[in-house]
């Protein structure tokens, strides 16, 4: 009988709980074999499920640990901050991690499929880092083996300690922003939007087919030729961390594109999703997925969540 390696994701969200957050909590619960750790100044949800634990922490609080955690004096003065630390959550929230075989961490503006359909045992027997994203490993869900060199592998990195000390925001678990996001003046929401319609541009860019032409190479295959480098290159965020060793055969780097997304709907011209939910599994269309992130559309009014008739087992996210 195989004996599952255990998971746990850590979840940061400080504020008031979305209007969506049962059904992702529900999506949460039908993965009974993986565990949630959440970090909340939020009430705690009336759930009896084992999977799921809330430990109550405000914004004050999670600046206490992370200093004293990582030896430094941490600077977060709104919550969407608390996304550059992501990287540095196995080392700062080590006795919540430390009896798990693999941590990670995500965002809950999104609906969990099937989990262990796709983070199989064989995948987690053979990777120790693992992305459900083919170009990168994203903050919105990611996972990784519990051992000292990984939970130290963001330490590496030439700008962690200017962004753990400075209240701007750098993308620092993704693609960092050289100077930074500062959250005052223009609302969160509009800066998010900025940010995610800046990256379809970009994405629409390195898709055409004179620039590939010109470059004689796609983008991918341009920042892989750089990942390949002998010398190291200078390594910027957590990403740059990870495929720097992961080119170096210093440990196994899983990454498959598992999951879907509106800005992936966005991309396709794909105007009018339906994504279903139906007994702890997730679908678009015939094609099972691992989850569905909702990052743009949840600003949108038109964006829903529409229980099936006469069932809690089913419902559907809908973009009109």
């Amino acid at each position: 009988m195989i004996s599952l390696k255990k998971i746990c994701i850590i979840i940061t969200y400080f504020g008031k709980w979305p209007k969506w957050f049962n059904y992702y909590l529900l999506s949460c619960q039908y993965n009974p074999t993986i565990d949630w750790h959440f970090f909340t100044d939020c009430d705690s949800p009336s759930v009896s499920d084992k999977n799921l634990f809330f430990h109550k922490m405000t914004l004050q609080n999670f600046n206490d640990l992370a200093s004293t955690q990582l030896h430094m004096k941490t600077n977060v003065k709104h919550p969407y901050k608390v996304c550059d630390f992501k990287p540095a959550f196995g080392k700062i929230f080590w006795e919540f991690i430390n009896n798990y075989d693999f941590w990670g961490y995500g965002d809950i503006d999104l609906i969990y499929g099937d989990i262990r359909n796709f983070i199989t045992h064989d995948l987690l027997e053979n990777y120790e880092v693992i992305s459900p994203d083919f170009g990168f490993l994203p903050g919105h869900f990611s996972i990784i083996q519990n051992k000292p060199e990984l939970i130290d592998l963001f330490l590496i990195c030439d700008t962690y300690k200017k962004v753990f000390e400075d209240e701007r925001c750098y993308c620092f678990d993704e693609k960092i922003l050289r100077k930074g996001m500062k959250i005052d003046g223009v609302s969160l929401e509009q800066k998010i939007k900025r940010k995610i319609h800046h990256h379809l541009l970009l994405t629409k860019i390195a898709d055409n087919s004179m620039i590939k032409k010109l470059y004689g190479l796609s983008f991918k295959q341009i920042r892989h030729k750089i990942d390949k480098r002998k010398d190291k290159p200078a390594i910027q965020d957590f990403n740059d961390a990870i495929n720097f060793y992961s080119s170096q055969n210093s440990y196994a780097f899983y990454r498959k594109t598992l999951y879907k997304s509106d800005i992936m709907k966005i991309q396709e011209k794909n105007k009018n999703w339906e994504i279903l939910w139906k007994d702890g599994k997730l679908f678009d269309g015939d094609e099972e997925i691992l989850y569905f992130h909702f990052q743009l559309s949840k600003f949108s009014q038109k964006f829903k969540i529409i229980n099936e008739v006469d069932t809690t087992n089913t419902f559907r996210l809908m973009s009109s």
